[in-house]
């Protein structure tokens, strides 16, 4: 799997969590262990998960 896929998945894990739990409820481990992937990858990819979060608006603001 590819970086930006490694990448996209996370951030599609953390959007669905969202549906359940409020953002600030929501651990790194939390996104890791639903999304398949162990922490190291998590931060090989994102500082923190305000990294995440920023990462994914700044993609929604390319793909529009």
């Amino acid at each position: 799997m590819g970086s930006m896929n490694t990448m996209s998945l996370i951030a599609e894990t953390f959007v669905s969590l969202t549906e359940h739990e409020p953002p600030e409820k929501i651990a790194v481990s939390d996104i890791v262990a639903a999304s398949g992937k162990n922490r190291k990858t998590f931060y090989y990819h994102f500082v923190d998960k305000n990294h995440l979060i920023a990462w994914i608006f700044l993609s929604l603001i390319h793909i529009s």
